[in-house]
């Protein structure tokens, strides 16, 4: 069961709730999960920020995942991933440089 609002501009909007998940939607597909002690945001079914007591993942489409657990973050690209225009420094690719470390001759 839940409760459908609309609003002047005719956007609806649904909250759905269980035990303890409430769900709150609308017609474009974006949407806030609260499920105990997690919480997740979704944007047009593709992009989800979800946060529970432990981690923070953020996903972007099926490019990739951001997430930051235990002090440690880690990047999962499926093609690539750079840092943008005002880094510092290039990302060093640490196996293809070791290689070419040892290899180099004096």
């Amino acid at each position: 069961s839940g409760i459908v609002l609309q609003d002047s501009e005719k956007r609806r909007f649904e909250i759905q709730s269980n035990e303890k998940k409430v769900v709150i939607s609308d017609d474009t597909n974006n949407q806030i999960c609260l499920d105990g002690s997690k919480i997740e945001v979704s944007v047009g079914g593709k992009n989800k920020i979800t946060l529970d007591g432990s981690q923070c993942e953020i996903q972007i489409g099926s490019g990739g995942t951001i997430t930051v657990r235990d002090g440690q973050v880690v990047i999962d690209g499926t093609s690539s991933i750079s840092l943008g225009a005002g880094a510092a420094e290039a990302i060093l690719k640490g196996t293809q440089f070791l290689q070419a470390f040892n290899t180099h001759v004096h």
